[in-house]
């Protein structure tokens, strides 16, 4: 049975994860990473000044529907909206609650258009929403039309599976991604505790299946803001043959206060990482700007400090300046959502 608390936060932002992630879970545990990533809080109602609806401005480069061309030379596309599990500081969070059912044939037909007039874009980025959400003939019609455009783009897709939803992977879809050449895939994890058995399985059969592992980890508060865990994380990463790329630092998204990190408590443990961990080791330190001027690393000439606290400026990689408010340095305690936990189950990948 749901506790109250729970509930309302619920009622807001939806709520599911699946039974693997939980069994890697501690429900006794107020402060188990697993929970704290998935398990809704009474924070998440209790928005702050600064936060923002869409985080990094997809909204602004949105040029058909589902399919974002913010960088010259890439574009990203969500086919579905569904994930195997809601991580509670998605920087997505409002818009996968909010946006209608993908209607996933015209979806498609509409951005294969736009990317077939723009041979510029030589990488297409499957996300969002996870696209192994997507039952296997969906996913080999997508992943088979955008191998046949004419510029022959590769293709990126990035996945919470692994650890969240690993018998998602079978030999047919291990078939169909080695069918596929060139696919990097792009595993979302954020703490030792969600790698499994079942994960170094899928990671083998990847290799194997030619495709290239490369991460993406979210410094979080009290998951793993500490430089043993994070040191953990990325080797673990590297034993298995998936090589770390971005350390991202969490987005100003809506009911997120509860996991922020200050950019330099961030920047400090980030160079606390050098001398731990071999140069391949480390990922890229990154912030998404606001209203979508880009990703930049954060431990560079990109960002430098303002003349008051919490108050830095950014040069975005297209032009232009500005001014970043590091909302962590005004957040107030945590609230730790306590009591039993009652969980929707994740849907499961479609054809229809």
């Amino acid at each position: 049975e749901q506790s109250p608390s729970l509930h309302r936060v619920h009622s807001r932002f939806v709520f599911y994860t699946t039974e693997h992630l939980l069994g890697q879970m501690d429900p006794l545990d107020p402060q188990c990473p697993i929970r704290r990533q998935f398990v809704p809080d009474e924070n998440e109602l209790r928005p702050q000044l600064g936060e923002l609806k869409d985080p990094i401005g997809d909204g602004a480069h949105e040029v058909t529907p589902g399919l974002i061309h913010r960088y010259p030379d890439r574009a990203l596309l969500f086919l579905t909206h569904q994930c195997p599990t809601i991580c509670r500081f998605c920087f997505r969070k409002v818009y996968l609650n909010d946006a209608p059912p993908a209607a996933f044939s015209k979806r498609l037909e509409d951005a294969l258009r736009y990317l077939d007039a723009h041979s510029e874009i030589d990488e297409v980025i499957l996300s969002g929403g996870d696209p192994f959400m997507l039952g296997d003939r969906r996913l080999e019609e997508a992943l088979g039309r955008i191998s046949a455009l004419p510029h022959s783009p590769r293709i990126r897709l990035h996945t919470k599976t692994l650890t969240a939803l690993p018998q998602r992977f079978d030999d047919e879809l291990f078939a169909l991604l080695r069918r596929t050449r060139g696919i990097t895939l792009i595993v979302h994890m954020n703490h030792p505790r969600e790698w499994s058995e079942g994960a170094s399985f899928v990671a083998k059969k990847l290799r194997e299946s030619g495709v290239i592992l490369l991460s993406q980890t979210v410094l979080l508060r009290n998951v793993n803001d500490a430089a043993h865990t994070l040191e953990e994380l990325f080797r673990l990463f590297l034993r298995h043959g998936i090589l770390p790329a971005y350390l991202h630092h969490p987005d100003q998204t809506v009911g997120t206060q509860d996991f922020r990190v200050s950019l330099e408590e961030g920047t400090r443990l980030y160079r606390s990482l050098r001398g731990r961990l071999s140069g391949h080791g480390i990922p890229t330190y990154v912030l998404d700007l606001p209203g979508g001027h880009g990703k930049i690393p954060v431990d560079s000439g990109f960002l430098v400090r303002g003349d008051r606290p919490g108050k830095w400026v950014w040069t975005s990689p297209f032009g232009g300046q500005g001014v970043y408010t590091d909302l962590a340095v005004s957040s107030p305690s945590p609230v730790t959502q306590k009591g039993p936990i009652s969980i929707a189950s994740a849907p499961r990948p479609r054809n229809d």
